[in-house]
């Protein structure tokens, strides 16, 4: 079944389960069709309106935050060097990098170089060089993140390390890159998407884990799924999105289809729902409070990780395999010539 099959029968369940009315003052980026209102977005104390469409059930922000608001929030605040959040970071490096794999562009053995857009910690461009032969350069908008792959590296670490990708436009040198939960947290696709095709040599690929706007748990839960994270996520893809918008930049889709995440990563049921208490109510104001939290944390780490850094939380896992479509997406895009 193709990738834009797969998801054909949703459309009627999806009206079902949306019950605002349609606004034809909001266009989807990708199919320039309407849609419909889903929940509140914010950033910082701003609000906004998240919107699905009802073609190829994408979801975006209606009207976008000021650029310059949302790129100083993950310049300065989108870091959090706690213990949990680097063992997460250490386990998804190793499922992204399997999950990406078949899809890599192999030219000239070692001399392939790839780039990770978003890099956050660094983990998954340690693996690069050892586990895909290739050398690496790395984009991070986040000084604290830039800062913290630098502490660990020193000045042993081999390639760039810059803030925008916007830097490197117009060097066509890549033959892959990468862009793992990165995409989410923009408000529209395109720029992202010219950005990256300028990088990229003919025939290079860029590879992007994303989460799923057709998650078959994302339309029955709307704000309440894990990954929905309103103050953070503003445009979701989705495997319906015509080829044609892919097109105007001169990439090919090669491969869209939806995967199951990390049980370690959100839509986990665990932390989603740890995610969601704090989300609404806060954090624990007790000291008592505090503790529990932290406690109900700590208790799904020795569940979380395998010999090789893979996520092992078996009940969550066979959920995810019976799940259709699941709740993550992958998204190979090939440059060609226009």
């Amino acid at each position: 079944m193709g990738w834009r099959e797969k998801t054909a029968g949703l459309d009627a369940e999806v009206r079902d389960k949306m019950s605002s009315t349609e606004s034809p003052a909001w266009l989807c980026e990708f199919c320039n069709s309407s849609g419909v209102r889903l929940y509140d977005l914010s950033l910082g104390q701003r609000r906004g309106d998240m919107y699905r469409c009802e073609k190829c059930l994408s979801c975006q922000i209606k009207t976008p935050f000021a650029a310059a608001d949302l790129e100083e929030f993950y310049r300065t605040s989108y870091f959090s060097e706690q213990p949990w959040e680097l063992h997460k970071a250490r386990v998804l490096a190793f499922d992204y990098l399997e999950k990406v794999r078949p899809h890599v562009v192999r030219a000239g053995a070692r001399n392939s170089l790839a780039l990770e857009i978003g890099a956050g910690y660094g983990f998954f461009a340690d693996l690069v060089p050892s586990k895909l032969g290739m050398r690496l350069d790395v984009v991070e908008p986040s000084q604290s993140c830039r800062d913290f792959i630098l502490r660990r590296h020193g000045s042993g670490r081999e390639g760039k390390l810059v803030e925008s990708l916007a830097e490197l436009r117009g060097c066509e040198t890549y033959d892959n890159a990468f862009a793992f939960h990165v995409t989410e947290h923009l408000q529209r696709l395109g720029p992202f998407l010219a950005d990256a095709s300028a990088v990229l040599r003919m025939g290079g690929r860029i590879s992007i884990l994303t989460p799923n706007a057709s998650s078959k748990s994302f339309i029955n839960s709307g704000e309440r799924w894990g990954w929905a994270c309103p103050n953070q996520h503003y445009e979701f893809l989705s495997t319906k999105i015509p080829p044609e918008y892919f097109a105007k930049f001169g990439l090919r889709v090669v491969e869209c289809k939806d995967v199951a995440p990390a049980s370690i990563h959100y839509p986990s049921m665990v932390h989603a729902k740890l995610h969601r208490i704090r989300l609404h109510r806060g954090e624990p104001s007790s000291q008592v409070g505090k503790l529990a939290s932290k406690m109900m944390t700590a208790a799904a780490t020795p569940f979380a990780q395998n010999r090789e850094g893979f996520s092992l939380l078996p009940i969550e896992r066979t959920l995810a395999a019976g799940r259709s479509p699941k709740d993550e997406l992958l998204l190979v895009l090939e440059k060609v010539a226009r």
